[in-house]
């Protein structure tokens, strides 16, 4: 056995093959790694030989596989025969601890029964982290997933964050996920990235989720490979997703997951927002959302009233209700109480109305207050009482420069 503790490149351009059963950067047979770290701009090509990962673990590995890390560097990995071109050899104890690319640009082609990043033949993957990322190619020559799981191999735990991610499974498998005739435990795309998942051609593999099965034999033994936890943003992500690129329909909303788990073709991204709407509430405001996806863009606004009492921008109507209004003396004796049908409130009170000393300040309806100097179409009915405060008698200058009289609010802690 062959234990391989570090392995960094740094800043280099190279190009690294193994014709046998090595991998390009990694163990040998039965070899071991504990951490494999490319970085610092670094350009790559990986090759392997037949059974071990390009970069990874070699061929049954029984000791365990590291962390790989890439960050800041152009990667090209092909693997042999059985194995992952990132991740681990055929049929390897365990999954690598984790592999983490991170603002790199990656190729990997897998070979037979192998993902492109993630396990062997009969290997399930660990975790999986892409950020910052564009994988231009993650694929499989058969049967392991684009990325994940080989051949009988679970994916595990797959994150793509800010990223651009093209996955292509191989015969049976899925194109994110689980190889054939196996499942996945969760896969999160957060809602900046986007995502093309291809699932093998062959059985009912789909594009994120699990491998072909068998399901007879599943139904009998109560093992059906999981679809595990799909996380994506139904406030940001559209899914175009059917048998192929050129048979498409669209998915929004609640229909984005079950998309990808039932088509073999998932091409996942952040909505553009190319059809918009005004969406009015009864308070008096538009919101403008998206008509695909629903989210709300941009501010609430106040409504902006015509003549014909319709929002000259969403086109709201105000209708005239029933408001009984209510006006009170200073002893706070009702000296009006009647109905009308309106649009709108007052300004004020009428004059004669208002209590001596005293200042308008708003109408009250419940917990609502409408203020003078805002045009208000009211959408409730309802009873709406005149709240006064103390006034001051002041005066101001006019436009002709003339002193005026006016009784303005006295500033109080209500």
């Amino acid at each position: 056995m062959v234990a391989l503790s570090l392995y960094f490149i740094q800043s280099l351009s190279i190009v690294l093959s193994d014709a046998e059963s090595g991998c390009g950067i990694g163990a040998g047979y039965k070899g071991t790694f504990s951490n494999i770290t490319i970085s610092n701009h670094s350009d790559v090509t990986a090759n392997s030989g037949k059974y071990a990962a390009a970069i990874g673990s070699g061929d049954e590995n029984v000791n365990g596989s590291g962390t790989i890390t890439i960050t800041d560097s152009v990667v090209k990995a092909t693997a042999g025969t059985d194995a992952a071109a990132i991740g681990t050899g055929n049929e390897c104890d365990s999954a690598c601890d984790a592999i983490n690319i991170t603002n790199s640009t990656v190729t990997a082609n897998g070979g037979r029964y192998a993902a492109g990043i993630g396990g062997g033949d009969a290997v399930s993957d660990g975790t999986i982290n892409i950020t910052n990322s564009t994988i231009t190619e993650a694929k499989s020559e058969t049967d392991g997933a684009g990325i994940g799981g080989g051949e009988s191999g679970n994916g595990g735990t797959i994150n793509i964050t800010g990223s651009t991610v093209t996955a292509h499974g191989g015969g049976y498998a899925a194109g994110i996920g689980g190889g054939e005739d196996a499942g996945v435990q969760k896969v999160h795309i957060d809602y900046t990235s986007k995502a093309v998942a291809y699932a093998g051609g062959d059985g009912n593999s789909v594009a994120i989720g699990h491998g072909d099965y068998n399901k007879t034999a599943a139904a009998f033994s109560g093992n059906y490979p999981s679809n595990g936890t799909l996380k994506l943003s139904p406030q940001h992500h559209i899914v175009e997703a059917g048998s192929g690129p050129g048979s498409t329909s669209t998915y929004t909303r609640d229909n984005i997951w079950n998309a990808c788990r039932n088509n073999k073709y998932a091409y996942i991204h952040p909505c553009e927002h190319v059809s918009t709407y005004y969406k009015a509430d009864n308070s008096g405001h538009h919101q403008l959302c998206c008509a695909y996806c629903g989210e709300e863009i941009g501010k609430s606004e106040y409504h902006i009233w015509g003549s014909d009492n319709k929002c000259t921008i969403c086109g709201a109507e105000a209708v005239p209700l029933e408001l009984s209004l209510v006006e009170r003396n200073n002893n706070g004796e009702v000296v009006k109480n009647f109905s009308i049908m309106k649009y709108s409130l007052w300004v004020a009170p009428y004059p004669e109305n208002i209590p001596e000393g005293m200042v308008f300040r708003y109408w009250k309806s419940g917990n609502f207050r409408y203020y003078p100097g805002v045009d208000y179409r009211v959408f409730e009915g309802g009873t709406y009482t005149a709240v006064y405060s103390p006034g001051v008698d002041t005066y101001y200058i006019d436009e002709n420069g003339e002193y005026q009289s006016v009784r303005a609010l006295r500033k109080t802690s209500s």
